[in-house]
């Protein structure tokens, strides 16, 4: 709880949470990114634990800039009969593709960025304990499972934003 008494949100509870809220409704759900493994995965358990989920079906897209996504992938994405589709790309190449989706694709479905939480979910990788999460170092635990991706993002780019911000602070006029 921050100090105005009002929690912690991440992507992982918004999934779970209106996955749920989607059984009674007959809501629907597409998967866009990821690989293969983790999706098919993150499927079965999804099935396990919510018997009734609709799924409309996947698409795990092979590494590209998110515009050649959007161009690659047309007119499957204008074929997608799914109330929400859920997009595993990463930050901020999932922001980016979705907003290029709802630029050049007449769609009604609802593009919802979800960043890691198809390896959660498949079990592939760990979420951090709320408690962590709640202190503000789950970047820690993301960092030292997938450093070669992360490292760049937590420690070069924290650091900058630290750097600048600081140099800010001490000279403005």
């Amino acid at each position: 709880m921050n100090k105005q008494n009002i929690p912690r949100v991440d992507g992982y509870k918004v999934f779970l949470q209106t996955i749920k809220d989607g059984l009674d409704r007959n809501r629907s759900h597409y998967f866009f990114g990821s690989d293969e493994l983790t999706t098919e995965l993150m499927i079965k358990n999804l099935r396990k634990d919510y018997p009734e989920i609709q799924i409309s079906g996947y698409i795990c897209p092979e590494f590209m800039e998110s515009d050649q996504l959007v161009e690659k992938y047309a007119d499957e994405i204008e074929n997608i009969n799914a109330d929400i589709v859920w997009v595993s790309l990463g930050f901020p190449k999932q922001e980016m593709f979705i907003d290029q989706v709802n630029k050049t694709i007449d769609i009604n479905s609802n593009f919802v960025g979800i960043g890691g939480v198809f390896e959660w979910v498949a079990g592939t990788k760990k979420k951090a304990p709320e408690w962590v999460a709640d202190i503000g170092l789950e970047w820690l635990l993301r960092l030292v499972q997938d450093p070669k991706r992360l490292y760049k993002r937590y420690l070069i780019d924290n650091t900058l934003f630290m750097v600048y911000f600081f140099r800010q602070l001490l000279f403005r006029r």
